[in-house]
């Protein structure tokens, strides 16, 4: 019932929103990208080529979650970035950087899959229409998490988003010792694909 809150906090809300979609998406790459805050340091620098980071990664689809993305602008952009072999359609998508990314590898955000970042994105494809996609992300995710816990009876951290190696061989900051094991998002956001996976399911 607060009501100034509620104004002044929606009006910063829609600030950052308005300002996401202004300054970080490259128009070259298609995705909303990290951005060098070296270039706000003067006026003039500002006002220069923005520099974007080289990386491509999940949180480049993240602003579908907001009210305000432009998709029919964008939508087909990051769908595309999503089916292609090249960035983000690995063996078990979404790699937490592109498939193209020099330093891709097993260790925790430089290349796995995360089920936090994919429920995300499942949640802002579903948001804008984009069901096939979202089924599709929704089920690889499920179907990943299930393979390894049949097989080792504990959720991960993160896995190979190639497919290709024992989550419990994969880097971590650098040591072979695979993600934390019985990790507590991934069991409470797998309870909760799951159920959207039965209210997918029900809807059809």
């Amino acid at each position: 019932g607060n009501q100034s809150a509620s104004k002044t906090w929606s009006a910063i809300s829609s600030n950052m929103s308005s300002a996401m979609h202004e300054l970080l998406w490259d128009k070259g790459t298609k995705l909303y990208m990290d951005r060098h805050a070296e270039q706000y340091r003067n006026a003039n620098a500002a006002r220069s080529t923005p520099i974007f980071s080289t990386i491509k990664s999940v949180a480049s689809f993240l602003p579908m979650l907001l009210d305000d993305f432009p998709a029919a602008e964008r939508l087909p952009a990051m769908l595309e970035a999503l089916a292609s072999p090249t960035l983000f359609n690995s063996t078990i998508a979404i790699p937490s950087v592109s498939l193209d990314t020099s330093e891709f590898s097993t260790d925790m955000w430089r290349g796995p899959m995360w089920i936090n970042t994919n429920y995300f994105v499942y949640l802002g494809l579903r948001k804008y229409g984009a069901l096939e996609q979202a089924k599709s992300i929704l089920s690889a995710t499920l179907d990943c998490v299930e393979t390894w816990y049949l097989r080792t009876g504990v959720f991960f951290e993160f896995y190979d988003a190639k497919g290709q190696s024992d989550p419990r061989t994969l880097l971590r900051k650098g040591a072979r010792t695979g993600g934390v094991r019985d990790y507590h998002w991934t069991a409470a956001l797998v309870l909760k694909m799951l159920e959207e996976e039965k209210e997918i399911m029900e809807y059809q």
